[in-house]
C-alpha cells in the first residue's frame, strides 16, 4: 500500500477537499447571477462606431449587436431601392437590459425612433443605421431591416396554347 492510504490521509483530506469545491462554485454561481451584464461586458466592440466604419448588410437579414458601454453606438450601412418601403427594427432578449433608439441617415434626411422605423424609400441610396442605448443603458440587441414594394408583386407568366389533342 502507498502512504497516502495507510497513514489515513486521503480521509482526513477529502472533507476539506470537498467544502472547498463548494464555496468556489458558490462564488462561481454568485458572481455569474450578479454581473451587470455579461455578454456585453465580454465582447469587444463589435460593429463600427461611425458612418465611415458601418457594418454593410443585405435586406432580410438578422444582425447581433451589443451596446457596450454607455457611449457605445452601432452604425450599419444598407443599399436602398427606389419605390421600395422599408423597416428597421430592434428587438431585446429577456436577458438584455438595453433599451434602443434607432437613427436612419441618408444625406441630411434624418429619421429618429424607439424601437422601429418604417419609411419609403425615394430614392436607390446607401443608408446608414445607428443603434445606440437610450438613457445610456447597455445590452444585447437584434437588428433587422426588410422591406416591402413593387418587386414583392407576383408576376404572371403567359402558359403557351395547349397545340396538341387531346
Amino acid at each position: 500500500m502507498n502512504g497516502i492510504t495507510e497513514n489515513g490521509l486521503f480521509q482526513r483530506l477529502a472533507p476539506a477537499a470537498l467544502a472547498l469545491a463548494a464555496a468556489l462554485a458558490v462564488i462561481i454561481l454568485w458572481n455569474a447571477a450578479t454581473a451587470p451584464d455579461a455578454s456585453a461586458q465580454s465582447r469587444s466592440d463589435d460593429h463600427g462606431d461611425s458612418r465611415s466604419s458601418a457594418t454593410r448588410i443585405s435586406v432580410g437579414s438578422r444582425v447581433n449587436g451589443v451596446i457596450g458601454t454607455s457611449s457605445d453606438v452601432d452604425y450599419f450601412s444598407f443599399q436602398a431601392q427606389s419605390g421600395r418601403t422599408y423597416t428597421i427594427e430592434t428587438s431585446i432578449p429577456s436577458s438584455s437590459r438595453v433599451n434602443t433608439t434607432i437613427t436612419l441617415s441618408f444625406g441630411g434626411v434624418r429619421l429618429s425612433a424607439g424601437g422601429s422605423i418604417t419609411w419609403p424609400a425615394s430614392s436607390s441610396e446607401t443608408w446608414y443605421v445607428k443603434v445606440e442605448g437610450r438613457g445610456g443603458s447597455t445590452g444585447g440587441y437584434r437588428l433587422l431591416v426588410s422591406s416591402s414594394g413593387a418587386s414583392d408583386a407576383p408576376t404572371r407568366t403567359r402558359t403557351p396554347a395547349d397545340d396538341h389533342g387531346g
